[in-house]
């Protein structure tokens, strides 16, 4: 199934909207959702939300400045969702979470190898998840 990518975003932004409540001002925490996005595009429900909940889960702690950015866009019949966290050399992170394979593991089942799912951890300050999808579009969409 496909969810249309304006509810996605206002998803994403009532969620981050629970978490600035949640966590402390000084969490830096960013949405920007590049607009236009097109009213017809459909993307994979609840794909996009795995990597902002990882971003606060890891990336986020009461004692050291702290950002989340998370940036969504549409570019050349692709969405594009990049989420950036400050990374945190005390706090503990297990490596390969089941929430990344399992998104991996969805990815290939619906577009084979047509996306790009980039994971940097290799900074010691900063973790990127970057991932790129084919924008579907409603049947009755007219070229």
């Amino acid at each position: 199934t496909q969810a249309n990518l304006t509810q996605e975003a206002h998803f994403i932004a009532n969620y981050v909207s629970l978490m600035r409540i949640r966590y402390p001002d000084s969490v830096d925490v960013r949405l920007n959702v590049h607009h236009p996005l097109p009213i017809d595009a459909k993307v994979p429900p609840l794909l996009f939300i795995v990597f902002v909940e990882n971003a606060f889960k890891h990336g986020v702690s009461y004692d050291e400045p702290s950002y989340v950015y998370i940036d969504l866009l549409c570019d050349n019949d692709r969405t594009i969702c990049q989420v950036r966290n400050s990374r945190h050399p005390l706090l503990r992170v297990e490596r390969g979470g089941v929430g990344l394979e399992n998104v991996r593991k969805r990815l290939d089942l619906i577009f084979g190898k047509d996306y790009e799912l980039l994971l940097d951890g290799s900074r010691s300050d900063e973790y990127i998840a970057k991932l790129s999808i084919p924008i579907t579009y409603d049947k009755m969409r007219s070229h």
